[in-house]
């Protein structure tokens, strides 16, 4: 998707906050706008930008929505194809923000998969010793196992626990890798056994 999508947008011309491209985020590391310009806030370089730095840096004024942003580094393609040639990618690349929206919606679906998968496994592998594991207990280790906090207090933690339960939900709805009607038909005898996930 990078690749496709990665354009060379010089930080002059950065018209939106969505994804900063290397040289506009090096440019905020120094407490610079994202375009450059004049220090506009003392900070350390080698510190990773708080949320509240991006808004001032970029003009965002905070609201419910910006509680919920957070920024992911990631690596881009070191060249890509464009017009049949292979073009170097430098530190001015980064994606309009309709691409952006279009990557972060992929990248969420993609963790969607990765959560539910990790909790039918969890009750497959405790089915098969005999074990009837509490759904909201895979949530716990999922949680733990990639290092996600789950809060320092019960309500952060029911907070959270209520947010998988949206995941799982979500995560149903996404189209099925398995989509072959024998597979998936549910048989008479099945039908007065069948399980569903639940949260508690």
């Amino acid at each position: 998707m990078m690749e496709a999508w990665l354009t060379f947008v010089p930080e002059s011309n950065m018209e939106h906050s969505y994804c900063f491209s290397e040289r506009m985020w090096k440019n905020m590391l120094q407490g610079k706008k994202p375009q450059g310009g004049k220090v506009m806030l003392r900070r350390d370089p080698k510190e990773w930008l708080s949320m509240d730095e991006i808004l001032f840096l970029t003009s965002t004024k905070r609201n419910r929505k910006t509680d919920g942003f957070d920024y992911l580094c990631i690596a881009a393609p070191k060249v890509m194809v464009i017009g049949g040639q292979y073009k170097q990618i430098t530190g001015s690349f980064t994606m309009p923000f309709k691409e952006t929206n279009a990557f972060v919606k992929q990248l969420r679906r993609e963790f969607l998969r990765i959560f539910l998968n990790w909790i039918c496994e969890e009750i497959f592998i405790c089915d098969r010793r005999g074990i009837r594991r509490d759904v909201s207990m895979c949530v716990d280790h999922f949680f733990y196992h990639y290092n996600m906090s789950l809060g320092a207090n019960a309500t952060d933690r029911d907070s959270m626990r209520r947010m998988a339960k949206r995941w799982l939900v979500e995560a149903k709805m996404l189209p099925m890798l398995i989509d072959d009607e024998d597979v998936l038909f549910v048989y008479e005898k099945e039908e007065s056994t069948r399980k569903t996930l639940e949260i508690k």
